[in-house]
C-alpha cells in the first residue's frame, strides 16, 4: 500500500534548444512498504502532448544538493534530433 503526502508543486522551465518548455516541479513523500520515501518530479508537455517526465527518489529528505543537481539535469537536457 502506498500513501502520499500533500505534494508541493511550483512552475519549473526545461531548456529546449533555444526554446523554454513550461512545465511544473513536484514534490512528495509517501509510504511503501512500511518505509517512507521521497520523490520529486518535473513534468513538461512536449509537442503533440507527449509527456516528458524527469524523477528523482530516496529514502531520505532531499537535501538541497540534490535539489541542485536535479534542476541542473534539467538545465543540461536537449531532445535528441
Amino acid at each position: 500500500m502506498v500513501r502520499i503526502s500533500p505534494l508541493i508543486r511550483w512552475p519549473n522551465l526545461l531548456c529546449h534548444y533555444n526554446n523554454l518548455l513550461h512545465g511544473e516541479c513536484v514534490h512528495a513523500s509517501y509510504l511503501r512498504d512500511g518505509r517512507r520515501m521521497f520523490q520529486q518530479q518535473a513534468v513538461f508537455n512536449t509537442a503533440e502532448n507527449h509527456i516528458l517526465v524527469f524523477t528523482m527518489t530516496g529514502n531520505t529528505t532531499l537535501t538541497d544538493t540534490d535539489n541542485q543537481h536535479f534542476q541542473a539535469l534539467l538545465a543540461s537536457f536537449c531532445f535528441n534530433a
